[in-house]
């Protein structure tokens, strides 16, 4: 449960959250931070990578790891937004900048600043497929990671990020019923939209600008779907990922941010409302989602790239409704129905910790998001700062000798200001999730690690009760978006 003296802190997931996790938690000496990522290797480009669009918030949250400039490094700078309306020979261009980049290439980015600073221990091909109680008789109690491969891993907090299907929250709800507690209820949503991918070249579609993400709309504001297309980065450079094997010690090895990407693709998406197949017969989602709130991986709603059986239907569709999208996607490769957008409503008590705060949920095991508002990464990034925040801020009261309960103060500037809790003045003293030179040779440190494990739980929790109302109330905005009411 402990190396060296210090608590570990296992981060289930690999992805955006639990790297910008461990960058910033990996920052307070007193913490061992590992990754358990299932993948054995990065997932790599492909014609499945989607747009990731950072707003304020992301890019707050990446700020303030020291990240968003690497991260712009190998996006593509945004400018305007532009409408394009069914009829209307001018389209409306709107001033919106912004930082977009693809899925790997944000995860390659991040990998390579953990790597780089040296402090957390990324595991890869480690699926973690259980979480159960650990109590040793002389030691603190603490929880036991199980992985796929039957090995085990000690340790004191558990960070779940591993996705809208994570067995960490499984766990800990099976965990928490056990003792009688509160317990999480996941529920699948189901919405009354699906996306459509079109997979285009290389090539700008005619009057399509790369440094704006295009919006298509119909001229009947009932209308049944919508379109959007965006140049996306591609980033299918040679790169050294610097992993290291489950139980290593070290990260081990340099890692160099991904080269900046490629000429841009391009990535469209028409978004088709249930009310379209009752006009177009033909339409309709995939079927073959075959999943529950337990199970499945952060692409379990993409499945593989095939021709849509269905495609006469979208061509009556855009035809009539979003003429000006369907001269952009003619020339399309290939066409990729989606699944239903879907997402899940945590349920129970309102917290996205358990157990007395060992175990914390961040980005889509607490809070997935319907695509439709493009909110689903940038808040994941957020609760990543915010957890982060909460446990600085404990570490400084524990450091210098104050109950746990006492580092629950306001928050000024940052990602913090979006965590909830209370509010202070802007201009307050905020222990910086980096830490600070005199926090980390505090001569007043307490020795006592059953204090510091208390603090650890104490943050989680802070985390979770602040937190939960924030997200939960993005999740219901975005799942109105994904249905026509």
């Amino acid at each position: 449960m402990r190396s060296a003296h210090r608590p570990v802190i296992a981060i289930a997931g690999g992805g955006p959250a639990g790297l910008l996790t461990a960058l910033l938690l990996a920052r307070q000496p007193e913490l061992d931070v590992r990754v358990y990522e299932r993948a054995q290797e990065p997932e790599s480009w492909s014609a499945q990578s989607y747009t990731i669009s950072l707003n304020e918030k992301g890019q707050r949250a990446l700020a303030e790891a020291g990240a968003l400039d690497a991260v712009r490094s190998v996006g593509l700078e945004r400018k305007h937004a532009v409408m394009h309306m069914a009829g209307s020979p001018d389209p409306i261009l709107r001033d919106r900048p912004g930082v977009s980049t693809s899925r790997p290439g944000l995860v390659a980015c991040l990998r390579a600043l953990v790597v780089a600073e040296g402090r957390a221990h990324l595991c890869d091909g480690a699926a973690v497929a259980d979480v159960v109680a650990h109590a040793p008789p002389r030691d603190l109690p603490g929880l036991m990671l199980v992985l796929e491969d039957g090995s085990q891993v000690l340790c004191s907090h558990v960070v779940g990020c591993d996705g809208k299907w994570s067995r960490v929250r499984a766990s800990a709800a099976t965990l928490a019923a056990a003792r009688g507690e509160p317990v999480w209820q996941p529920q699948l949503v189901d919405e009354g939209s699906w996306g459509v991918l079109f997979e285009m070249g290389a090539a700008a579609p005619a009057g399509l600008a790369p440094d704006a993400i295009h919006l298509f709309l119909p001229a009947n504001t009932q209308g049944h779907c919508y379109g959007i297309a965006s140049s996306l980065p591609d980033h299918r450079g040679p790169q050294s990922h610097g992993s290291s094997r489950p139980g290593a010690v070290d990260a081990g090895g340099a890692s160099a941010p991904p080269a900046g990407p490629h000429p841009a693709s391009w990535h469209a998406t028409l978004v088709i409302f249930d009310s379209a197949a009752q006009r177009w017969p033909g339409l309709e989602p995939r079927d073959d989602a075959g999943g529950d709130a337990g199970h499945g991986s952060w692409n379990a709603d993409a499945g593989e790239a095939t021709e849509s059986a269905g495609r006469a239907a979208i061509d009556a569709l855009l035809a009539d409704e979003l003429p000006d999208f369907a001269a952009a996607v003619s020339g399309a490769r290939a066409v990729v129905v989606r699944r239903r957008a879907s997402w899940v409503r945590l349920g129970g008590p309102p917290t996205l910790a358990a157990l007395g705060g060992r175990v914390a949920l961040v980005g889509d095991a607490g809070h997935s998001m319907t695509p439709s508002m493009g909110e689903g990464c940038n808040t994941a990034l957020e609760s990543a700062a915010c957890l982060a925040g909460a446990v600085a801020r404990a570490l400084t009261a524990w450091r210098e000798g104050r109950p746990a309960s006492s580092s629950a103060q306001a928050v000024g500037d940052g990602p913090g200001a979006d965590c909830g809790g209370g509010r202070g003045h802007a201009d307050q003293a905020v222990p910086s999730v980096h830490g600070n030179d005199e926090s980390r040779h505090s001569t007043r440190r307490p020795n006592d690690l059953r204090l510091l494990d208390e603090a650890l739980s104490a943050a989680f929790a802070e985390y979770g009760e602040s937190r939960s109302p924030i997200v939960a109330n993005v999740q219901a905005k975005s799942a109105a978006a994904s249905t026509r009411r």
